[in-house]
């Protein structure tokens, strides 16, 4: 097992030919990115996480030992598509969040405006749908695998922007915001497209497996579930959201969705409802802040990431192995957890 450092984030336990697999895809995304029609460094930043899924899920399928550079190159366009998906929501997700920064840069709607943020992202979207039809056409014998892969990115698309309006149209009343509620966001949002990094990657190898496919399902809302949480505990637990975003924010306060509150709510007295449900919007961060502490908030999630972790491991234990792809198994285990402690450390 090697292991591969990513800016700041930490480290991640890298595949077999993965080394190989980025240097396809950055090559390809320098490529790419040469043309578009805002050249802005928030499209490079990143630790490629959602495109190595896109890996993995390849080689649960087909050796990496079989890999030929025909196969990394169509790997890597797929996995710079799904990118594609991601980098166009971020820049959508700071303008509906009011963000002013991400990653201690300017926010496209901060330097270009709210209204080419949005056809800017629709046109980022409509080119990653063109880079992996034209993929799929060129890469695969079976054309049934195309139809099914275009279906989940179209679908993957869907989701997240139903996630959004269901968020937007939250309650203005943080009492009738309810877990399972908030734990559907978070599947729309976030959770669809990790699950589907790994499908369409297992897809494209042509050796698909429909228990494989259940079993990754499966893995991939629990993992986004997981990445939510933590994503859900920056504002409560560290100064990095101030720095990140360029405001210490809650989510409450712009009525947005975070695990949080709920589950603080759960635990308030009657007089802490009262006082939280009639508090000043800009008194409630400073309240929740306090009631999160009481509460012990943080260990409970832990407990549930935890638990959460434990169900993935199983399900990868379930996952049908040829004796190709033995080594797999153990690898994606680590991969995991090195990503999942990587998103732990940004808490501190």
């Amino acid at each position: 097992m090697s292991y591969l450092g990513l800016k700041d984030d930490g480290m991640y336990a890298v595949a077999a030919g993965e080394n190989t697999f980025i240097e396809y895809y950055e090559k390809n995304w320098n490529k790419i990115m040469s043309d578009v029609y805002y050249p802005t460094e928030l499209l490079n930043y990143g630790h490629k996480f959602r495109p190595r899924l896109v890996y993995w899920g390849y080689c649960a399928g087909k050796s990496s030992a079989t890999l030929a550079d025909k196969d990394y190159n169509s790997i890597a366009r797929v996995a710079i598509s799904i990118e594609l998906v991601h980098k166009a929501s971020t820049l959508l997700d700071d303008y509906i969040d009011g963000d002013t920064a991400r990653h201690g840069m300017e926010s496209f709607h901060i330097t270009y405006g709210p209204e080419r943020t949005m056809i800017y992202s629709l046109n980022i979207l409509c080119r990653s749908l063109r880079i992996i039809n034209d993929v799929f056409i060129d890469y695969i014998d079976d054309s049934s695998y195309s139809k099914i892969s275009m279906k989940l990115v179209v679908k993957t698309l869907e989701d997240m922007t139903l996630g959004v309006l269901k968020e937007l149209d939250l309650s203005n009343d943080i009492s009738m915001q309810k877990i399972e509620e908030i734990k559907e966001i978070m599947h729309l949002e976030t959770a669809t497209l990790i699950t589907n990094s790994l499908l369409v990657g297992y897809l494209l190898s042509q050796n698909a497996d429909m228990i494989a496919m259940n079993l990754f399902n499966d893995i991939g809302r629990d993992l986004g579930y997981i990445f939510q949480i933590l994503n859900d505990l920056e504002p409560f637990c560290s100064q990095r959201n101030n720095d990140h975003k360029g405001s210490l924010n809650t989510d409450i306060s712009r009525n947005r969705k975070n695990i949080c509150i709920p589950v603080i709510y759960v635990y308030l007295s009657a007089k802490e409802k009262r006082e939280l449900e009639h508090s000043a919007i800009e008194q409630r961060d400073t309240l929740l802040l306090c009631l999160f502490q009481k509460y012990n908030i943080k260990k409970r999630l832990f407990d549930e990431i935890s638990n959460t972790c434990n169900r993935i491991h199983r399900n990868i234990d379930n996952m049908p192995i040829t004796p190709q792809t033995k080594g797999w198994r153990d690898d994606f285990h680590t991969f995991i957890n090195s990503a999942i402690g990587v998103s732990k450390k940004r808490l501190d």
